[in-house]
């Protein structure tokens, strides 16, 4: 069900992240990709207000204000591969 999250158990277990849960997980990947917050609700089966609420945990959690601070977050912690064929993990 939605997308898998490659390493996840390392990253809910690695101190250095904050403790994002799957599902904000996913959405910084997408996020990471440049959807925007309907087509991540599509990608996901959620509501676009269930995606903002996402959004704002994740801002609080990461302690950003953008979404292009949590695209780079995505690149810097391995969420995403960047390059002419950017994907996820």
């Amino acid at each position: 069900m939605g997308i898998p999250v490659p390493g996840l158990s390392r990253l809910l277990s690695d101190d250095d992240l904050p403790a994002l849960s799957r599902r904000e997980l996913q959405v910084a990947q997408l996020f990471g990709r440049g959807l925007s917050n309907r087509m991540i609700a599509e990608e996901l089966s959620i509501s676009p207000g269930t995606v903002e609420r996402h959004v704002a945990n994740i801002f609080t959690k990461l302690g950003v204000n953008s979404r292009s601070q949590v695209a780079i977050w995505t690149i810097e912690h391995h969420l995403i591969h960047t390059g002419r064929n950017a994907t996820l993990c």
